[in-house]
């Protein structure tokens, strides 16, 4: 099984600085983010969807677009 300390020691591996700010904002209803390209945000948000789902057992729905 799967244990919140371990999830956020992996997080604490694999993401920058201002990902962990997104996610010390995590439960803010609204987080408003001006972004570039290529900066991790679909692989964050979705990090964060699996931490919720492992977290929560709650069902998790990602859907990302791109042109």
């Amino acid at each position: 099984e799967i244990t919140a300390e371990q999830l956020e020691e992996i997080r604490k591996e694999l993401f920058y600085g201002y990902q962990h700010r997104w996610h010390d904002h995590k439960s803010e209803r609204t987080r408003f983010i001006l972004k570039s390209r290529q900066i991790g945000a679909t692989y964050y948000f979705a990090w964060e969807a699996f931490e919720d789902a492992i977290i929560t057992g709650d069902n998790q729905i990602f859907l990302s677009a791109s042109r």
